[in-house]
């Protein structure tokens, strides 16, 4: 495992290289489990459901997901109108929306210094399977 981590992570920059103490970890579950409380679903909806996030989760969906992804790929494989055509042009608005940001937070974390942009990318993950939840 340790050896998948020094691949992923040469420089020792993400979450995982993080000396986590009891105040540490108690603070990011506490977080976590206030954030997920249904009392706190506006707060959440708020922060995620804003232009700002919406915008690119909604170009990668749509258009790089749906309309490239799904109708370039559709029509290479398959070309024709069938069952599985729908099937694939339906899961690549998602697939894409959530491998995008996914692909680009693994490829900073070999960048050195990547991680400036880590909380970004992190940002646009969460929020990505988020809009992929609802």
């Amino acid at each position: 495992m340790k050896q998948f981590f020094a691949w992923i992570d040469p420089l020792r920059q993400g979450p995982w290289y993080f000396k986590w103490g009891f105040w540490s970890l108690l603070f990011v579950v506490g977080g976590t489990v206030w954030l997920c409380l249904p009392a706190q679903a506006a707060f959440v909806r708020t922060a995620l459901d804003n232009i700002f996030v919406y915008f690119p989760n909604y170009l990668t969906h749509e258009m790089l997901g749906h309309n490239l992804v799904g109708q370039l790929g559709w029509r290479i494989c398959y070309g024709r109108c069938d069952a599985v055509g729908e099937w694939w042009m339906a899961a690549m608005g998602n697939g894409v929306e959530t491998l995008l940001p996914l692909g680009l937070l693994l490829g900073a974390l070999r960048l050195n210094g990547g991680r400036w942009l880590l909380p970004l990318l992190w940002y646009w993950l969460g929020s990505s399977f988020y809009g992929a939840g609802i």
